[in-house]
Protein backbone atom coordinates (compact mmCIF):
# COMPACT_ATOMS: atom_id res chain seq x y z
CA UNK A 1 0.00 0.00 0.00
CA UNK A 2 1.74 3.62 -1.16
CA UNK A 3 2.35 5.82 1.33
CA UNK A 4 -0.42 8.65 -0.07
CA UNK A 5 -3.18 5.52 0.56
CA UNK A 6 -2.24 4.99 3.80
CA UNK A 7 -2.00 8.64 4.74
CA UNK A 8 -5.72 9.09 2.72
CA UNK A 9 -6.87 6.23 4.96
CA UNK A 10 -6.01 7.30 8.32
CA UNK A 11 -7.35 11.10 7.03
CA UNK A 12 -10.54 9.24 6.28
CA UNK A 13 -10.81 7.76 9.50
CA UNK A 14 -9.97 10.71 11.48
CA UNK A 15 -12.67 12.50 9.95
CA UNK A 16 -14.92 9.89 10.91
CA UNK A 17 -13.61 9.79 14.77
CA UNK A 18 -14.13 13.36 15.00
CA UNK A 19 -17.73 13.30 13.42
CA UNK A 20 -18.79 10.75 15.78
CA UNK A 21 -17.34 12.68 18.67
CA UNK A 22 -19.30 15.72 17.85
CA UNK A 23 -22.66 13.63 16.93
CA UNK A 24 -22.23 11.74 21.12
CA UNK A 25 -21.56 15.39 22.46
CA UNK A 26 -24.51 16.58 20.45
CA UNK A 27 -26.58 14.12 21.70
CA UNK A 28 -25.53 14.90 25.41
CA UNK A 29 -26.27 18.73 24.77
CA UNK A 30 -29.50 17.56 23.39
CA UNK A 31 -30.80 16.04 26.61
CA UNK A 32 -29.69 18.52 28.63
CA UNK A 33 -31.89 21.29 26.49
CA UNK A 34 -34.57 18.93 26.49
CA UNK A 35 -34.98 18.26 29.87
CA UNK A 36 -34.52 22.13 30.72
CA UNK A 37 -37.66 22.47 28.66
CA UNK A 38 -39.55 19.17 29.88
CA UNK A 39 -37.70 17.95 32.83
CA UNK A 40 -38.76 14.58 33.86
CA UNK A 41 -40.20 13.05 30.67
CA UNK A 42 -38.98 10.48 28.02
CA UNK A 43 -37.60 12.51 25.24
CA UNK A 44 -39.71 11.66 21.36
CA UNK A 45 -37.87 12.98 18.43
CA UNK A 46 -39.05 13.02 15.02
CA UNK A 47 -35.71 10.47 12.91
CA UNK A 48 -34.80 13.44 10.55
CA UNK A 49 -33.77 16.69 11.13
CA UNK A 50 -34.77 20.38 9.76
CA UNK A 51 -32.88 23.47 9.34
CA UNK A 52 -33.15 26.31 11.03
CA UNK A 53 -35.71 29.41 9.15
CA UNK A 54 -33.10 31.93 7.89
CA UNK A 55 -29.82 33.37 8.50
CA UNK A 56 -28.54 33.02 12.13
CA UNK A 57 -27.00 36.91 12.21
CA UNK A 58 -30.59 37.96 12.10
CA UNK A 59 -30.81 37.34 15.95
CA UNK A 60 -27.73 39.71 15.88
CA UNK A 61 -27.72 43.53 16.98
CA UNK A 62 -24.56 44.97 16.88
CA UNK A 63 -23.05 41.68 16.92
CA UNK A 64 -24.89 40.88 20.32
CA UNK A 65 -27.24 37.62 20.28
CA UNK A 66 -29.84 37.94 22.69
CA UNK A 67 -32.13 35.60 24.71
CA UNK A 68 -32.87 33.78 27.86
CA UNK A 69 -30.50 32.20 30.15
CA UNK A 70 -33.32 30.67 32.24
CA UNK A 71 -36.54 30.94 29.42
CA UNK A 72 -39.00 29.88 32.61
CA UNK A 73 -37.91 32.79 34.63
CA UNK A 74 -37.48 34.80 31.79
CA UNK A 75 -33.39 35.86 33.02
CA UNK A 76 -32.32 37.55 29.91
CA UNK A 77 -28.57 37.47 28.88
CA UNK A 78 -26.57 38.16 25.63
CA UNK A 79 -23.62 36.48 23.98
CA UNK A 80 -21.35 38.06 21.22
CA UNK A 81 -20.00 37.37 18.05
CA UNK A 82 -17.98 38.82 15.61
CA UNK A 83 -18.73 39.48 12.07
CA UNK A 84 -16.45 36.65 10.60
CA UNK A 85 -18.31 33.89 13.04
CA UNK A 86 -22.25 34.79 12.16
CA UNK A 87 -21.03 34.67 8.74
CA UNK A 88 -19.30 31.60 9.30
CA UNK A 89 -22.79 30.13 10.66
CA UNK A 90 -24.56 31.71 8.55
CA UNK A 91 -23.22 29.72 6.05
CA UNK A 92 -23.14 26.28 7.77
CA UNK A 93 -26.53 26.86 8.17
CA UNK A 94 -26.86 27.14 3.94
CA UNK A 95 -24.82 23.83 3.53
CA UNK A 96 -26.92 21.70 5.61
CA UNK A 97 -29.09 19.34 4.07
CA UNK A 98 -31.38 16.60 6.12
CA UNK A 99 -29.92 14.22 8.10
CA UNK A 100 -31.47 10.91 9.90
CA UNK A 101 -31.35 10.42 13.62
CA UNK A 102 -29.81 7.23 14.87
CA UNK A 103 -32.38 5.30 17.34
CA UNK A 104 -31.42 6.00 20.61
CA UNK A 105 -29.46 9.09 19.34
CA UNK A 106 -30.79 10.89 22.90
CA UNK A 107 -30.29 8.41 25.96
CA UNK A 108 -33.61 7.35 27.45
CA UNK A 109 -35.85 8.34 24.33
CA UNK A 110 -38.04 7.20 21.86
CA UNK A 111 -37.30 8.21 17.76
CA UNK A 112 -40.45 8.69 16.07
CA UNK A 113 -40.83 8.26 12.20
CA UNK A 114 -41.49 11.47 10.59
CA UNK A 115 -44.16 9.48 7.76
CA UNK A 116 -45.64 7.49 10.79
CA UNK A 117 -46.18 10.46 12.45
CA UNK A 118 -47.92 12.18 9.17
CA UNK A 119 -50.30 9.28 8.90
CA UNK A 120 -51.36 9.02 12.06
CA UNK A 121 -52.42 12.45 11.80
CA UNK A 122 -54.32 12.23 8.84
CA UNK A 123 -55.93 8.63 9.61
CA UNK A 124 -57.11 9.96 13.56
CA UNK A 125 -56.64 13.80 13.80
CA UNK A 126 -56.60 14.46 17.43
CA UNK A 127 -55.57 17.54 19.12
CA UNK A 128 -52.84 15.99 20.89
CA UNK A 129 -50.96 13.27 18.73
CA UNK A 130 -48.98 11.33 21.80
CA UNK A 131 -50.41 10.71 25.10
CA UNK A 132 -49.18 8.90 27.70
CA UNK A 133 -51.17 8.30 30.81
CA UNK A 134 -53.64 10.93 29.60
CA UNK A 135 -51.15 13.07 29.54
CA UNK A 136 -49.66 15.63 26.52
CA UNK A 137 -46.55 14.20 25.53
CA UNK A 138 -44.26 16.79 23.56
CA UNK A 139 -42.14 15.33 20.17
CA UNK A 140 -39.04 17.49 19.40
CA UNK A 141 -37.61 18.14 15.86
CA UNK A 142 -34.35 18.68 15.38
CA UNK A 143 -31.48 20.56 13.49
CA UNK A 144 -28.19 19.50 13.06
CA UNK A 145 -25.75 21.35 15.34
CA UNK A 146 -23.69 24.02 14.00
CA UNK A 147 -20.21 24.56 16.03
CA UNK A 148 -18.04 27.64 16.07
CA UNK A 149 -14.88 28.81 18.18
CA UNK A 150 -12.67 25.75 17.51
CA UNK A 151 -15.97 23.59 18.18
CA UNK A 152 -16.52 25.80 21.24
CA UNK A 153 -19.90 26.72 20.88
CA UNK A 154 -22.48 24.70 20.03
CA UNK A 155 -26.05 26.46 17.92
CA UNK A 156 -28.89 24.12 16.98
CA UNK A 157 -32.38 24.87 16.96
CA UNK A 158 -35.41 22.82 18.37
CA UNK A 159 -39.26 22.50 17.89
CA UNK A 160 -41.06 21.30 20.51
CA UNK A 161 -44.17 19.77 19.06
CA UNK A 162 -47.79 19.28 20.57
CA UNK A 163 -49.11 18.10 17.22
CA UNK A 164 -48.28 17.97 14.14
CA UNK A 165 -48.44 21.48 13.14
CA UNK A 166 -48.79 23.11 17.17
CA UNK A 167 -45.34 24.37 18.67
CA UNK A 168 -42.68 26.26 20.12
CA UNK A 169 -39.57 27.36 18.40
CA UNK A 170 -36.40 27.51 19.95
CA UNK A 171 -32.35 28.80 19.08
CA UNK A 172 -30.34 27.22 21.37
CA UNK A 173 -26.73 28.02 22.44
CA UNK A 174 -24.44 26.14 24.47
CA UNK A 175 -20.65 26.70 25.01
CA UNK A 176 -17.58 24.67 26.39
CA UNK A 177 -16.87 25.91 30.01
CA UNK A 178 -13.83 23.83 31.74
CA UNK A 179 -14.60 20.67 29.83
CA UNK A 180 -18.52 20.84 30.52
CA UNK A 181 -21.02 21.96 28.09
CA UNK A 182 -23.03 24.70 29.54
CA UNK A 183 -26.40 25.80 27.93
CA UNK A 184 -25.78 30.11 27.43
CA UNK A 185 -28.75 31.24 26.17
CA UNK A 186 -32.05 30.31 24.81
CA UNK A 187 -33.89 32.23 21.84
CA UNK A 188 -37.36 31.83 21.37
CA UNK A 189 -38.27 31.97 18.32
CA UNK A 190 -42.29 31.76 18.19
CA UNK A 191 -45.01 29.41 18.42
CA UNK A 192 -47.77 27.93 15.58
Amino acid sequence: MSIKLQILLVGMILMRVNAFSQDTIYSKILKNAICELRPNSTIYYVDSSFNFYGPFSRFAKKKNVEGYSDLKNKQKTSIKFTRAELRDIDAQILKYSAKLWPINFIEKSVRLNNDSLKSLIKSNYTRYVLKENANIVHYYILSQPIFVRDSSVAIFRIAEMENYSAGYDYIIIYCKEDQQWVHKLTIYTGAW
